[in-house]
């Protein structure tokens, strides 16, 4: 298999931007609520929190309860050897994962910590090491979802899913709706039984992202294909209307299996619950800050509702 290209980097101001962002004292703060910690154990502590704190409600039944993704943030590998490790970690935490009991497990994977930008990382041993990984979560019971901490970098996400897709049909991808092009060429995606997270990213238009405006109308006409298509589809999105729009398109196609997904510390709407099932995102690990950064990025909001940390301060 040739290596894969999937364009050029983030220009090097942005990159120092969102390094400089990732250490300061506001993505410490968010840290805290934002992200279980830096191992397994603190996924697990958190996963027991939420579906303990679900069964103690008056939910009527197990499908009332949020569904649970993890989020590995590993560190990416610069060879062959790194990558083994990372493939060791993500199969260990399927199983962890699974052990847990969550509700319709999933495990959102970056692209990224499998090398795909590595120059000592082949295309062959990165599809490889995801097809191990895809077995262990079949056995297990746990769904896989693909995605890559830049949008920029959505075509990785494409042509993995495309491959991974060959072996395990029911590997999902993350769609960032602000992407230009997004919308252009759902002949892939729009297919029973495909699982597509629709994502809005709030992102520099100059970076190959379009306006809200834009995106907001990308977001209602991919969800009309795939729900058309009878896709399986989540919806990430801090956006009210586009979340009413959704759920009255579920509801009219009676689509199954529509979820809403939220990260872990970020409040769950629980207005349509009637359309959607709840999933939370829990992630973990020591590539944190990078997430945190990008959290803050994606959705503005966050920032004030985290602790203040010049106040925390001793």
């Amino acid at each position: 298999m040739p290596k894969y290209s999937f364009g050029p980097r983030l220009p090097a101001a942005t990159s120092k931007v969102v390094s400089a962002a990732s250490r300061g004292p506001i993505a410490r703060a968010a840290a805290k609520s934002l992200v279980a910690g830096e191992s397994i154990d603190d996924a697990i502590r958190v996963t027991d929190e939420l579906t303990s704190a679900a069964a103690g409600t008056a939910a009527e039944s197990p499908d009332e309860h949020p569904r649970i993704s993890w989020r590995p943030l590993l560190v990416p590998p610069a060879s062959t050897d790194d990558l083994l490790t990372v493939q060791a970690d993500t199969v260990g935490a399927v199983s962890a994962l699974a052990a847990t009991g969550a509700p319709s497990p999933d495990l959102t994977i970056d692209v990224g910590t499998f090398g795909v930008f590595a120059d000592d990382v082949s295309g062959g041993v990165l599809i490889n090491s995801l097809r191990e990984v895809g077995q262990a979560a079949r056995n297990a019971g746990v769904t896989l979802t693909l995605t890559v901490t830049d949008p920029l970098y959505i075509q990785a996400v494409y042509v993995l899913g495309d491959e991974l897709r060959q072996d395990f049909p029911e590997t999902g991808i993350v769609l960032p709706t602000r992407l230009r092009g997004a919308s252009d060429d759902l002949s892939d995606l729009a297919t029973n039984g495909r699982r597509v997270r629709l994502t809005t990213e709030r992102l520099d238009a100059a970076l190959g992202m379009t306006s809200a405006r834009e995106s907001g109308n990308a977001f209602v006409d991919i969800t009309k294909a795939l729900l058309d298509a009878q896709a399986v589809t989540a919806f990430d999105t801090d956006d009210a209307l586009l979340l009413d729009i959704a759920a009255s398109l579920v509801r009219r196609h009676d689509a199954q299996g529509a979820e809403v997904v939220t990260p872990l510390g970020v409040t769950a709407p629980t207005h349509h619950d009637d359309a959607f099932a709840r999933r939370v995102v829990v992630p973990y690990g020591p590539m944190w800050s990078t997430y945190v950064a990008s959290a803050l990025a994606g959705r503005p909001s966050l920032a004030l509702t985290l602790p203040n940390p010049v106040r925390r301060r001793r």
